[in-house]
């Protein structure tokens, strides 16, 4: 059971016991598919104080969380026989709990976040140790939120976390299609520049081939006449010279068009 397996783990050693939150912590921090120092931040320094974690959400905010493996006077209980001073040490572990609480509440991650963060998260690497103590202290959950701290269970947290993640994957698409968008818009502005100076292009060829033919008929109806008189006195016999004839030219540019929106 669990609760075996807790009590196992948990009398290893000292190293096993403090370590214990912050692994399970990074389990599902993994598990849930954040990745670390883009979605979260381990052990950062606030002005209260050093969350385990501190999770970022989109806009700028924040999710404090805080392992409390608070499991003493529950492994206490797990080694003692049915009866009262057994009981009394679930209650005990239920105030313990409760006191984990009060520490977050007194340390106040918030406040060093501004608005940034409205609550704190209080991990509790086990399903049994919290439904024992909601078991004997049942306004404990209500009574830590009221107080901006939130009990997490592995569970619990792993939803959370997820939910968190799914964000971050939207708000990551959101700006992907918007790059699209932005791209597109870019493309058709150049576009639009481009066709407008090749448009000029084929103006200035045009107006280059209407130039060019009217010199031809320039040098046809008045030029060339008096050349041909020049030969008829003979002037350029004495050299291999020879005037040529000067063809009129008919670009017939094709004009580019633009669809219309309704084809």
């Amino acid at each position: 059971t669990e609760a075996s397996n807790l009590s196992t783990a948990l009398r290893r050693s000292s190293a096993v016991r403090g370590d214990w939150g912050e692994v399970a912590l990074r389990n599902i921090l993994e598990l849930a598919g954040m990745n670390a120092h883009a979605d979260f931040k381990e052990q950062a320094s606030t002005d209260t104080g050093r969350p385990d974690v501190i999770v970022n959400l989109p806009g700028n905010g924040v999710i404090p969380i805080d392992a409390k493996a608070t499991a003493k006077h529950y492994l206490e209980a797990l080694e003692t026989e049915e009866g009262p001073q057994r009981e009394a040490f679930f209650e005990q572990h239920a105030k313990a709990l409760r006191g984990r609480v009060t520490e977050l509440t007194r340390k106040e991650y918030w406040s060093s976040f501004g608005d940034r963060a409205q609550f704190v998260v209080m991990f509790v690497p086990s399903e049994a140790l919290i439904s024992s103590a909601f078991d004997r202290d049942p306004g404990l959950h209500e009574w830590a939120m009221d107080r901006r701290v939130i009990i997490a269970s592995p569970a619990s947290l792993i939803g959370l976390l997820r939910t968190v993640a799914l964000t971050w994957q939207q708000v990551q698409f959101a700006e992907q299609a918007q790059e699209i968008v932005d791209t597109a818009r870019l493309f058709y502005s150049r576009m639009a520049t481009w066709s407008g100076h090749f448009a000029k292009v084929g103006t200035e060829l045009n107006q280059a081939s209407e130039a060019y033919n009217a010199a031809v008929n320039s040098w046809e109806t008045r030029v060339l006449p008096q050349a041909r008189r020049l030969e008829e006195m003979q002037v350029a016999d004495n050299t291999s010279a020879q005037l040529k004839d000067l063809p009129n030219v008919d670009l017939a540019l094709k004009e580019p068009t633009v669809p219309d929106d309704d084809e």
